[in-house]
C-alpha cells in the first residue's frame, strides 16, 4: 500500500494557496508554504512557512528537500527551474513542471489544443505590431490580442478596433509575444476540471457557467445544484 505523503509544500503564498493550506490541514497532512512575505495569504495559515523566491532555484531545492510532495498554487513560475529543483531534491512535483511549462504559454497551449483536434478560435502567433495590423486587415473586423505568458481574469487581453490601439500594447514590448485572434459569439462560458490521481482514477468535477463583464467575474454557478456564487457569497437563483 503507497504510503500518503504527509509534508505537502505549495510554493507560492496567495489566495489558492491558503485553500490548499487549509485543506491539507482538514486532512490531517501539514502544509509548507514557500512565498516571499510572512502576510501573504498562505503564510498566514500554517506554521511552516519559508521565505525564498519562486522563481530561485537555490529557494526552490531547499524549500523541496523539507517536504515529502509538492505543487504550485499557479502557473507564473518558470518550468525549467521547477524541474531542475525537482531532479536535485528527488521530491515529485504535480502537475509535472513539463506539463505546465506546455500550458503556461499561449502558443504551445494552443497548438497543443490543435494537435488534439479540439476547436479554437482561428490564432495567429505575432511579435511585431505590423504583423498585428495585417492580421486586422485580412480579418476585416475586430480581433483579440492575448498576452501569451502572464494574463489572468482577462488582464493582458485587448479587443482591437482600429490600428491605432495596437502601438501602446506593442510599446510594452511583450517577450514571450501575443496571440492574435478572431473575435467570436459565443452564448455563454462553461468550464470543468478534470483530476486524476497516481493510479490513473479520473474525477470530474460539475460543469460550471459563468459571467464575466469588465475583465471580472460577477458570478459563476454549477450545474449540481440551483446555488449561485455571487461575489464570493453563495445565493439562491
Amino acid at each position: 500500500m503507497q504510503q500518503v505523503p504527509q509534508k505537502i509544500g505549495i510554493i507560492g503564498g496567495g489566495q489558492l494557496a491558503r485553500m490548499l493550506a487549509v485543506k491539507c490541514q482538514q486532512l490531517g497532512m501539514q502544509a509548507y508554504v514557500l512565498s516571499r512575505s510572512a502576510i501573504d495569504p498562505a503564510a498566514q495559515v500554517t506554521g511552516q512557512w519559508f521565505e525564498g523566491d519562486v522563481n530561485d532555484l537555490a529557494s526552490l531545492k531547499s524549500f523541496l528537500e523539507k517536504v515529502d510532495v509538492a505543487t504550485f498554487e499557479s502557473e507564473f513560475l518558470d518550468s525549467e527551474k521547477l524541474k531542475l529543483a525537482s531532479q536535485f531534491s528527488k521530491k515529485q512535483l504535480f502537475p509535472a513542471p513539463e506539463t505546465m511549462g506546455l500550458l503556461q504559454d499561449r502558443k504551445t497551449q494552443k497548438k497543443l489544443l490543435d494537435d488534439c483536434g479540439i476547436t479554437v478560435a482561428p490564432w495567429i502567433f505575432v511579435e511585431h505590431e505590423y504583423q498585428a495590423q495585417d492580421v486586422l486587415a485580412s480579418l476585416g473586423t475586430d480581433m483579440i490580442l492575448k498576452k501569451c505568458r502572464f494574463g489572468y481574469d482577462g488582464y493582458g487581453t485587448y479587443l482591437i478596433r482600429t490600428e491605432a490601439e495596437l502601438k501602446p500594447i506593442f510599446e510594452k514590448r511583450e517577450a514571450h509575444g501575443l496571440i492574435a485572434e478572431a473575435k467570436i459569439k459565443f452564448k455563454r462560458e462553461l468550464a470543468f476540471m478534470m483530476v486524476r490521481d497516481q493510479s490513473g482514477q479520473v474525477l470530474t468535477l460539475p460543469l460550471v457557467e459563468s459571467f464575466q463583464e469588465n475583465s471580472k467575474c460577477l458570478w459563476a454557478k454549477h450545474s449540481a445544484s440551483t446555488a449561485m456564487v455571487h461575489a464570493n457569497k453563495e445565493i439562491d437563483v
